[in-house]
């Protein structure tokens, strides 16, 4: 995937964003929704301040429950795309495929509601 990403990141001349949450990958931590969304801040604004990367050359990368943070980053800042790979519309549905409605318990449930709003009017 790294190999791809870096493909992409050359050919249109961005840098994507991929991190790894508290808890997952190479990062220690608990694995909380909460931190979820905080590491996703702290990933971009480290991107920012460190390597000074404006925000339209800023592509973020979300897999699978990291979309989720990926998708609330994008409807905060005006970045250049976002990629989302094996998409959640709701952590319920994960575990109860078959659930159709919505219900006020279920994690990422702003998730279908911020998606909406990046999508092009």
């Amino acid at each position: 995937m790294a190999g791809f990403l870096c493909s992409l990141s050359q050919r249109f001349g961005v840098n994507i964003l991929v991190y790894d949450y508290s808890g997952y990958g190479a990062s220690t931590g608990q694995t909380l929704e909460a931190n979820l969304y905080a590491d996703a801040e702290a990933a971009l604004a480290e991107l920012r301040e460190r390597y000074f990367c404006p925000l339209n050359r800023i592509v973020l990368y979300g897999q699978s429950i990291g979309t989720a943070p990926t998708v609330e980053l994008a409807t905060h800042y005006a970045v250049a795309g976002v990629i989302l790979h094996s998409a959640l519309m709701s952590g319920l549905r994960v575990v109860c495929p078959g659930t159709t409605r919505r219900f006020c318990f279920d994690p990422f449930n702003r998730y279908g509601q911020n998606m909406r709003r990046l999508l092009p009017k």
